[in-house]
């Protein structure tokens, strides 16, 4: 049998043509037997009954037919089958194939109705676990709303997500993980009670509905279920792995709002439950500020999503007053246009973006559009330096990433500086070493951003190999107020000195900083007293 499938069969309907009863073969015009379902693939061992198919006819009448076919048994048996032939359509109107369904006169044929009704229940089932889905647990929850606005009844939503599952991915594979995912859906079930509902959102995230029942029986009964997965071991390949489950539920009452605002709040109180220590649950507490910072956290990730498609983001670019010698250094900053034209400061939304892991995708749309405007621009000899997130250092991919616009675009890589902050650094050194290491080895330059706002030591600078150091602002504000801060930012710029990188001072305010800080023999000057950001077109070359 040919190994490929007449299309625009989809999976789904492949699915549901195997697990019915009657046989399905379908013939393409070469005469292959393209597809059999497994009861049809029983009848090839008896070519007498397949040759009586008018294949040919089918495909060129064009007609659908019902024929009865005659099966002569070893034993001198007789068997009468019905057979229903269907051509099978392109889109342009081209019959590409015969479809045949065959059924034993004393069973029941497939009929049209039957075959749509499998394929609506399919629809609402997860292929992997066979649980309902999605989809089918929306039409739970709208259901419930209904009856609790008009019966005032009370219900409980509850939001799974599975803790750790990522390491048996990462580890063992998918397959490994799709089977954890099967073992676990079976566990869950076989702790259900009546008039709960469990479905598989997607990826380790489930759903669970609990009709009529408090809020209280609902921690009882769903804390069965952390104790349960606490216990459980699972075990492929003589790998051995323990997970969890971290839960967010909401009350389900009168007053709730829409399907999506309650999925919403349960997804926050989930990972509320996850920042506790995971393996736990919380309860979505409206007005919780908290619960709120999370749920707006939630919006900003699902704003920012679309934000990158749409390209609603601004790049502006801040000078630096550089001594005489030194190339000049511009900053790249990022802004998010917002509906009513303003610009949101990256402090509204970067704790979202960190928290739902989107930074690599912000500092990737930030490197591609810098790239291509500076493609447009005079080289005069400024390095524009792009800051980059911790998220974006781990992301194995991001170099090959950032060598591949270098290549595309042409320009120098010395044009280009990368700033990475202390404390993102000093997070996973050895990982940043690697990455300036690789970063400077494409001809890039490297500073690290806030240096004496975390916990770095001057080896910790001289391991790191960057070519610039950013004081933090912090310190340069308050070197007329405090000696100790004074102290800093003059050791900090002796030290940067005999390891031969360049000096930045941050939040160079007002004039007297300004006067000050070039006295200090500092290299780069950055701030409001030099240059307020402005839109890349309005910033000279």
């Amino acid at each position: 049998m040919s190994s490929h499938l007449i299309q625009p069969m989809t999976g789904l309907e492949k699915a549901i043509l195997e697990i019915i009863d009657s046989a399905v073969a379908i013939c393409d015009t070469e005469g292959d037997w393209v597809f059999l379902n497994h009861a049809a693939d029983a009848l090839m061992n008896y070519p007498s009954l397949l040759r009586q198919l008018p294949v040919e006819e089918i495909l060129t009448s064009r007609k659908r037919q019902e024929i009865e076919l005659r099966l002569e048994r070893e034993l001198g048996e007789t068997e009468v089958w019905n057979a229903r032939a269907i051509p099978v359509f392109s889109p342009d109107g081209q019959v590409q194939a015969a479809l045949f369904v065959l059924s034993n006169s004393a069973e029941k044929t497939l009929d049209e109705s039957n075959f749509q009704r499998l394929l609506e229940e399919q629809a609402l089932v997860d292929p992997l676990t066979r649980l309902p889905n999605r989809t089918a647990f929306e039409k739970k929850i709208n259901q419930i709303i209904a009856d609790a606005r008009l019966q005032h009844t009370q219900h409980v939503l509850a939001y799974l997500d599975l803790d750790q599952f990522k390491i048996v991915n990462d580890t063992v594979g998918h397959t490994a993980g799709d089977e954890l995912l099967c073992e676990v859906a079976q566990r869950f079930t076989a702790l259900m009670q009546p008039g709960e509902i469990l479905a598989r959102l997607g990826g380790d995230e489930f759903g669970v509905c609990l009709s009529n029942c408090s809020m209280d029986e609902a921690k009882q009964r769903l804390q069965r279920w952390i104790d349960a997965l606490s216990h459980f071991h699972f075990q492929y390949e003589n790998r051995r792995f323990r997970i969890g489950v971290s839960m967010g539920l909401v009350a389900v009452d009168a007053d709730s709002a829409s399907y999506p605002d309650l999925l919403s709040a349960a997804d926050t109180a989930c990972y509320a439950a996850k920042d506790k220590g995971r393996n736990r649950m919380e309860v979505y507490v409206p007005g919780n500020q908290e619960y709120e910072r999370r749920k707006l956290d939630l919006d900003w990730a699902v704003r920012l999503c679309d934000s990158v498609d749409e390209n609603h983001f601004e790049l502006l670019l801040q000078r630096s007053l550089h001594r005489q010698g030194v190339q000049p250094y511009c900053e790249v900053l990022l802004r998010l246009r917002l509906a009513d034209g303003r610009l949101e400061m990256p402090g509204a939304f970067i704790p979202a973006a960190e928290r739902y892991r989107l930074m690599p995708q912000l500092d990737r749309w930030v490197v591609r559009e810098t790239f291509r405007r500076l493609c447009e621009i005079e080289d005069d000899g400024t390095c524009y330096a792009i800051n980059l997130s911790a998220q974006s250092i781990s992301d194995e991919e991001f170099l090959h990433f950032v060598s591949l616009q270098l290549e595309e675009s042409g320009i120098r890589a010395e044009r280009i500086c990368f700033e990475l902050t202390e404390t993102a650094a000093v997070q996973n050194l050895l990982q940043a070493e690697q990455f300036v290491k690789k970063i400077r080895a494409l001809g890039c330059r490297f500073a690290l951003d806030d240096f004496g706002s975390g916990f770095a030591s001057f080896a910790h600078l001289k391991a790191l190999q960057v070519d610039f150091v950013k004081i933090d602002g912090s310190y340069v504000r308050e070197i007329f107020n405090s000696e100790i801060d004074r102290a800093v930012v003059e050791s900090i710029c002796k030290m940067a000195r005999l390891m031969g990188k360049s000096i930045v001072a941050e939040a160079v305010e007002t004039e007297l900083l300004l006067a000050e800080t070039e006295r200090m023999g500092i290299d780069y000057l950055q701030g409001y007293a030099i240059h307020r950001p402005e839109d890349w077109p309005m910033v000279s070359a």
